[in-house]
């Protein structure tokens, strides 16, 4: 982040910090370490620029957000749901969740806040920084990339992730909500999920991430 608050044109907007959500265990974990890719911070009001551990917990509408990112975490961990729905959904530190992202790691493509929709704007921002956001998926070093910001990010991803190098594994279309596709690449596994706020971002996800990992672990 230091090298993002450089950024003259960064100078009237509050940044907000992502990356490893655990620093201290990330680097000794022996399950495959896990990279969230989403597009900006839903936070319009600056409630808690900085507050990494906060926006995690209680961002805007992040009962969707984060309890889905805690589901997705648990099936690419466990193969399974192991906890019931409610227990994704609270919010607070100490809890199921948290214990979750000790095992992932957040990258935003914009680092300041926006909305739960956006015009794509934001991009404007990080085509620009195509360099620091490179840098800093190469230092995250991800077994598992799951991308989950919409569309308007997926060219920028082609740009610092080359994953027209992957190797495409599935490709499957979801009536009325999008496609649900795997990538792999050298033991590297990219995912696209619907973004995890969307109002119809249903259990069908969760069934086809399951599916997935069944699927390659016959």
């Amino acid at each position: 982040m230091v090298k993002w608050n450089r950024e003259s044109e960064y100078s009237n907007f509050y940044l907000y910090e992502d990356g490893v959500c655990a620093p201290d265990v990330w680097n000794n974990i022996e399950e495959k370490k896990i990279l969230f890719i989403l597009k900006e911070v839903d936070d319009p009001n600056n409630s808690f620029p900085g507050d990494f551990a906060k926006m995690t917990a209680t961002c805007g509408n992040g009962w969707k957000t984060w309890a889905r990112v805690a589901q997705w975490t648990d099936i690419l961990l466990n193969n399974e749901l192991t906890h019931a729905d409610r227990e994704y959904r609270i919010d607070g530190r100490g809890n199921l969740r948290s214990e979750l992202f000790k095992h992932i790691s957040i990258m935003n493509l914009s680092k300041f806040a926006g909305k739960g929709q956006t015009d794509g704007k934001y991009l404007i921002y990080a085509k620009k920084h195509i360099d620091l956001l490179e840098e800093q998926y190469n230092l995250i070093n991800p077994d598992i990339t799951v991308f989950c910001c919409g569309n308007p990010g997926i060219e920028l991803l082609k740009q610092f992730i080359h994953y027209e190098d992957f190797t495409p594994i599935v490709f499957e279309k979801i009536p009325k909500q999008g496609f649900f596709r795997v990538y792999t690449k050298n033991e590297k596994t990219l995912i696209f999920m619907r973004h995890p706020q969307w109002n119809y971002c249903s259990s069908i996800w969760n069934e086809k991430l399951l599916g997935y990992l069944k699927s390659i672990n016959k």
